[in-house]
């Protein structure tokens, strides 16, 4: 009778510890598939910032850059009105004296591929300060200000992001 109780006691205690490991198994593999995820998420996010840049930064016209900006000022209160758009084609007109469509269609482009104006002003930057001079620079400030206040008053968001143009361009 003792040898079967210390069968069924082996049994037992071999049931425990297998149960036990089977857990920190399991836990260990939640762990492991947090960090992947984790780690998935942080891969994605690098190659998204990269993504998002490099149609900014094939940008090498200041004017093209300037209706950039503009579509993605005017996209902060969601989609584009057609007074906006008229206005943005006034204002890119004016600065090139050329036909605006082209560019206004290749920034809106530009702008769902590249949505965040903070990166885009950030971006475009080192270009604005290289090639306009500081009327030009102003002129582009009070121009996305405009663009800002078409179609009501401006959202606390565009005029952040103005204001962070005007750093970059140290007007």
């Amino acid at each position: 009778m003792h040898i079967i109780l210390g069968f069924v006691a082996l049994l037992g205690a071999a049931g425990f510890w297998y149960y036990r490991i089977r857990q920190a198994r399991e836990v260990a593999g939640e762990i492991v598939d947090a960090a992947q995820r984790a780690r998935g998420y942080w891969r994605r996010r690098k190659f998204l910032s990269k993504a998002e840049g490099s149609v900014v930064t094939a940008i090498q016209d200041p004017v093209v850059g300037a209706a950039v900006m503009m579509v993605a000022i005017a996209s902060l209160k969601g989609p584009i009105a057609d007074e906006t758009a008229q206005e943005i084609r006034k204002q890119h007109a004016l600065i090139s004296g050329r036909d605006p469509a082209e560019d206004y269609t290749f920034a809106k482009w530009v702008v769902d591929q590249a949505p965040d104006p903070d990166n885009i002003s950030l971006k475009l930057s080192s270009l604005w300060n290289a090639q306009l001079h500081e009327a030009e620079k102003r002129e582009l400030v009070a121009i996305t200000m405009a663009i800002a206040e078409s179609g009501g008053p401006a959202l606390p968001e565009q005029i952040a992001t103005i204001k962070r143009l005007r750093e970059r361009l140290n007007v």
